[in-house]
């Protein structure tokens, strides 16, 4: 198998290592510069739509780009438009090796719906990614996750589901579904109630003329704030110690939502996934930045590119996303994805990149992304809570 796979330099840490989220700024894009440059030439090799969209790109130009920045500005760029008009399959490498592969669409909330294939390998790198991005929050007592269990509220086959079931069981919590997605909020709510969770996993807030992805965290705690029985399963930890977390993957929770999960319930644990469905998690939040995200590293590489494409954002500056996916995990070798190839993908996403050279209060010290908006979207989602996609 490995003469049939592109594998990544072998200095390059685990994606459940916490020293890519602690490591010097320069040293983590040198790792990210040689993912990146690996998995640009495998798709210039082994995959169709490469072939043709760096055709005017030499081998040697890619192994000579300098910088995240070289390669953001150098490299095509690869838009939705390029997804919806091109048949799948020639997104994926020209590979014989056997393995299997998880379908995942958009939703098609932002444009005509595109199906995203992931190996069993890619699988793996974005399972460890979710898995570091909790580990370092609990990094002085992981004990706290074993055996807790979380109610997941997406629906039943959205990839929010599927990868955060395999991230955490590394993390020994299980993740179980709602009994339905057709069942509405009041029915979930009673499930909660036979179940008891220790947290739940749920698309953050609706919103009138929008398709959610599950039933939202605001639905569930309106039912929770009617409940005035006695012995009801609260959500409140002051009076049930049980429940303790909320996770949740999506553009960043409202302030009054967030206000009253931390103030109003007290819960301890509130964090979220930035991600896509092409890309998947690609950043986290942090207690002290709960409206902001920390950049993951490892499966993939974001870059924050000024609107008028003469370099990368700074701290302060807006930008849009660029994302390049990066890896895949065999036999604990780190490789290239063996499912759908992105390089330099634009998401239709706008950020502004903060703390790019100073530590976070939290001990990361990979920069933020803030003010998330969706700008280039057919319907603008930003202010309800969904998975980017």
């Amino acid at each position: 198998m490995e003469e049939e796979i592109v594998l990544h330099d072998a200095k390059i840490p685990a994606y459940d290592d916490l020293e890519w989220d602690t490591m010097p700024q320069k040293k983590r894009e040198a790792y990210a510069l040689k993912q990146a440059k690996t998995a640009a030439l495998f798709a210039k090799r082994l995959v169709p739509f490469y072939q043709d969209h760096f055709k005017h790109i030499s081998e040697d130009e890619i192994n000579n780009l300098k910088s995240l920045e070289e390669f953001a500005l150098k490299l095509p760029e690869t838009t939705k438009e390029h997804l919806t008009i091109t048949h799948p399959s020639r997104f994926l490498p020209d590979l014989k090796i056997s393995t299997e592969y998880i379908n995942k669409g958009t939703g098609g909330s932002t444009g005509k719906p595109v199906s995203i294939f992931n190996s069993r390998y890619d699988w793996e790198a974005m399972a460890q990614h979710i898995s570091r991005s909790i580990k370092f929050d609990f990094k002085d007592d992981l004990s706290k996750l074993k055996g807790l269990k979380l109610c997941g509220l997406y629906h039943g086959d959205h990839i929010t589901n599927d990868i955060y079931r395999k991230g955490l069981h590394k993390l020994g919590i299980s993740l179980y579904g709602r009994p339905s997605t057709k069942k509405d909020s009041k029915h979930v709510y009673d499930f909660i109630q036979d179940m008891k969770p220790n947290g739940i996993l749920a698309p953050p807030e609706d919103a009138s003329n929008k398709t959610t992805k599950g039933i939202t965290m605001d639905k569930i705690l309106v039912h929770d704030a009617k409940n005035e029985e006695a012995d009801a399963y609260k959500f409140n930890h002051d009076h049930n110690k049980q429940f303790s977390m909320v996770l949740w993957s999506s553009l960043p929770l409202s302030k009054e939502l967030h206000g009253y999960l931390r103030d109003h319930l007290n819960i301890p644990y509130i964090q979220g996934q930035y991600g896509s469905t092409e890309c998947a998690p690609t950043g986290a939040t942090c207690q002290h930045r709960p409206f902001s995200f920390h950049l993951g590293y490892g499966p993939n590489v974001v870059n924050v590119v000024l609107p008028s494409k003469k370099g990368l954002a700074k701290n302060g500056q807006e930008g849009y996303l660029l994302v390049t996916k990066t890896a895949g995990v065999v036999d604990d070798k780190k490789i290239v994805p063996t499912g759908t190839n992105l390089i330099n993908f634009r998401t239709g996403d706008f950020a502004v990149i903060e703390n790019y050279d100073e530590k976070c209060k939290c001990g990361r010290t990979t920069p933020v992304i803030a003010n998330l908006v969706r700008k280039e979207a057919v319907q603008i989602k930003a202010d309800f809570g969904c998975e980017v996609d």
